[in-house]
């Protein structure tokens, strides 16, 4: 099952001082954003959200989980993309929970070219 590190994939952690409900409409925004941008899909169960498809030929499928405090994400990519897929998420998740950056601006990131 991806999420653990038995199965080869990329474990991130990632604390935040943001409401529960703010930490999750940002990841929102963000899967909205590879969906819309890749066409990757993805789906909400609970509070965990898988995503899958491919970015610039690579295949990419995560999961994110929402805890209180902390957004948690297993990513699986090719073994040769790893450190770049990990620095990618790592990237995105500073970016997309940066409590500077409102959440108009970063669901507007959907209409831009």
């Amino acid at each position: 099952m991806l999420g653990s590190p038995e199965d080869g994939s990329v474990q991130i952690a990632h604390s935040h001082c943001l409401s529960d409900d703010d930490a999750r409409q940002r990841v929102v925004a963000l899967t909205d954003y590879w969906s819309t941008r890749y066409a990757m899909t993805g789906a909400w169960k609970g509070e965990r959200y898988q995503i899958s498809g491919k970015t610039k030929g690579i295949r990419f499928d995560a999961v994110f989980s929402l805890a209180p405090g902390r957004v948690e994400v297993a990513v699986e990519v090719p073994f040769f993309a790893r450190k770049i897929g990990r620095d990618y998420v790592e990237r995105k998740l500073r970016d997309y929970l940066d409590p500077a950056r409102s959440l108009a601006d970063l669901q507007a990131r959907l209409l831009a070219p």
